[in-house]
């Protein structure tokens, strides 16, 4: 379908997700229009644990050439991630090479690169509105000052995060029965705090080095927690968060503040940087295309539900998204059945990724930080195991390893019994999101056997 646009793929949101889709839309030969709402150098600035996954940056470098983050980017080498129950000495540690970045160097590099390929960055234009023609998305609407303004493409890209902007404008006829929602259920919704602390000179510091702790406490709702990352030289990034649906809990700053005294004294640092943010904790909507456009990293839900982990899934998600609009536009085709195959590949990677992370995150629940707890003092977790647990791998025991682990946490079987019926609909999500359907029309039955088969209602 041939009409005038004033660009082939708007991208709203300058963000991991979408200047790594605009830099491949252009790179590919198609003019790009980048959008965001803050100024041009605190585009991609973001309140988070800032940890991003080697695997993801061996992706960018592979396929795009993008070189890993260095230099100013880099606060940390991450090696290793631990999982704490009500104390942190009392923790199962698993290898986990990453970095932690400074969101800001680390997006600023990701803008320069977008604008060598030539994408047109537009900052300070917050957008407002979206243009729909015949069921299609075609453009938005944002301002510039007090001026009103619109674009037109073939594409738009909702890469807006968890305020997605594009996706809550969307009419309904475009939101597959309620599929793609405007707003996310409070119980799959996570406030968080967090601090950016430098502590005083001889305060110990080394024991977090090239280390994620995420710690479970009685006094936070699973699958909230509280976190500490090493952040460079003598500072950390400490956070705080818990789900939105949780009742008669006191502010995330207080609680927070409550939780540092365990560590440091007030006395002991000083504050740099602090805020706080909202995440969607939940596997990403079954489909995050439709006629005209897509939807990539927050915006699309593609965030961890149990390590709350965006940074990486939101790269990725930009990237395979502009491979899926490069070839819609290759064929001249705008329609979500063009655009489909970004949803078969999120879907069987990160989306069954992130399913069985909202499994493990179930299983948590259950059990509880007094039930993670006695399991990992009891050993009942290797490193291995939970490497292939936050990684969406399957764990194989054979009958005589079961057997010691089983007799090794007696006589408290009731978090085993719950493990084994998470480890069973681990196959079952492996199963279903393998088979996710080539086209739209196959949509509403998959969904419907999953939801029967997981005891889900997305």
């Amino acid at each position: 379908m041939s009409r005038e646009v004033d660009y082939d793929a708007i991208v709203v949101g300058g963000g991991p997700a979408g200047s790594i889709c605009a830099f491949t839309l252009a790179r590919k030969g198609h003019s790009v229009a980048l959008l965001d709402k803050k100024k041009r150098d605190r585009i991609g600035d973001k309140t988070c644990g800032d940890a991003l996954d080697k695997q993801t940056v061996d992706l960018l470098k592979e396929n795009l050439g993008i070189d890993e983050p260095h230099g100013k980017e880099v606060s940390d080498i991450i090696r290793y991630m631990s999982i704490a129950a009500n104390n942190i000495d009392n923790k199962a540690t698993l290898t986990a090479p990453g970095y932690v970045v400074d969101r800001l160097e680390y997006a600023k590099r990701l803008l320069d690169l977008c604008e060598k390929e030539g994408v047109t960055i537009i900052p300070q234009a917050p957008v407002r509105d979206i243009i729909v023609e015949n069921n299609q998305l075609c453009g938005v609407v944002f301002y510039q000052g007090n001026e009103k303004k619109s674009l037109k493409a073939h594409l738009t890209i909702d890469a807006s995060g968890s305020y997605a902007v594009i996706r809550k404008k969307l009419p309904e006829s475009m939101r597959y029965n309620g599929i793609i929602s405007k707003e996310i259920s409070p119980d799959m919704v996570w406030p968080t705090y967090r601090e950016i602390i430098e502590l005083n000179e001889g305060v110990k510091y080394h024991q977090w080095k090239n280390e994620i702790v995420l710690l479970y406490e009685k006094s936070i709702p699973i699958p909230g927690y509280f976190w500490i990352f090493s952040k460079g030289d003598n500072q950390l990034n400490i956070g705080i968060g818990w789900l939105k649906s949780e009742k008669n809990m006191p502010p995330l700053k207080e609680a927070f503040l409550k939780e540092m005294k365990k560590y440091y004294s007030q006395d002991m640092y000083r504050v740099l940087k602090s805020g706080g943010g909202q995440i969607p904790i939940r596997p990403p909507f079954d489909t995050l295309v439709f006629n005209g456009g897509a939807l990539v990293g927050d915006a699309a839900c593609l965030v961890h539900p149990t390590t709350a982990e965006g940074h990486g899934p939101a790269l990725e998600s930009g990237y395979y998204c502009a491979l899926a609009c490069d070839y819609a536009l290759s064929k001249g085709d705008y329609s979500d059945n063009s655009l489909w195959q970004y949803n078969r590949q999120i879907m069987n990677h990160l989306g069954e990724k992130h399913a069985i992370g909202l499994l493990i995150r179930q299983f948590l629940e259950n059990i509880g930080s007094n039930g993670l707890e006695y399991l990992i003092r009891k050993q009942f977790f290797t490193n291995e195991d939970l490497d292939k647990l936050v990684r969406g791998q399957k764990i194989k025991l054979s009958v005589f390893e079961q057997l010691k682990r089983v007799f090794r946490v007696f006589p408290k079987w009731g978090s085993i019994l719950s493990l084994q019926r998470m480890i069973k609909s681990i196959d079952v999500v492996k199963q279903i999101y393998s088979q996710y359907p080539e086209n739209p029309n196959e949509l509403e039955k998959w969904r419907k056997l999953r939801n029967e088969k997981l005891n889900w209602n997305f």
